[in-house]
């Protein structure tokens, strides 16, 4: 029978094939990218966290662009979901009603909350330590924002949008979701949305949309289909 360490060790070595298989992916869709939009798509980074009891599959989205001067203002008409169907697992302040989408409720508490182990979506915004002054606001289709599952065409946004949230190397953190880990790595994940952005406040919004399938090949090793990556400028 296996050690712990040795299923750890297993995981890490998945893991790390994903990612390598998934950079190359990523790099080939993000030429689809409209020029002059800034807009790349959606990209995800994968890990294993270990908490010392269980192992845990964690996946942050992030939305991407050609430099460090754009800034995230909502994103919407998302569709979230995992193929085994059990939704996604939090760990914050909210856990006596289910926990929150909420990253505000996304403490760092030693051997209660462990923002590492929380599901929740943000703008660009910081948790733990961070998380009282994280200005994300879920829209109304999020109802309670509780339980472990992101309902169909829901959407957050910044609530002070002066407080612009500007890429950093590119990349802005849009979401991190947390299942349980499966030996079958990993489960299938869709994340599909829209976004609004611009490069300061008060200037011309531009939208983009676009979605990351991440799902377990015969082999065992994740890999990322990219597709349907759309960018469009409009007034506000």
């Amino acid at each position: 029978m296996e050690t712990r360490q040795e299923k750890v060790g297993k995981a890490l070595e998945l893991m790390k094939k994903s990612s390598k298989i998934a950079a190359l992916l990523a790099l080939a869709g993000s030429t689809q990218a409209m020029a002059g939009d800034g807009f790349f798509g959606f990209s995800a980074g994968l890990q294993i966290y270990d908490d010392g009891t269980d192992l845990w599959c964690v996946i942050d989205v992030y939305a991407d662009f050609t430099d460090d001067g754009f800034a995230v203002l909502n994103v919407f008409n998302a569709d979230v979901s995992s193929s085994n169907g059990g939704g996604f697992h939090h760990n914050d302040l909210a856990d006596a009603t289910g926990g929150s989408w909420k990253p505000s409720f996304s403490f760092d508490i030693a051997g209660v909350y462990d923002p590492m182990r929380d599901s929740y979506v943000t703008i660009g915004y910081g948790v733990g330590a961070a998380a009282a002054l994280n200005q994300t606001a879920l829209d109304p289709i999020f109802g309670t924002g509780s339980g472990g599952y992101i309902p169909l065409n829901a959407g957050w946004f910044n609530l002070t949008p002066d407080n612009a949230q500007y890429a950093t190397g590119g990349q802005i953190h849009i979401a991190h979701f947390v299942m349980e880990y499966s030996y079958s790595y990993p489960e299938g994940f869709l994340f599909e949305a829209e976004i609004g952005y611009n490069t300061d406040p008060g200037t011309e919004v531009m939208f983009g949309q676009h979605e990351i399938f991440l799902f377990p090949a015969p082999s065992g090793i994740a890999l990322f289909g990219l597709a349907g990556l759309r960018s469009r400028r409009r007034r506000a």
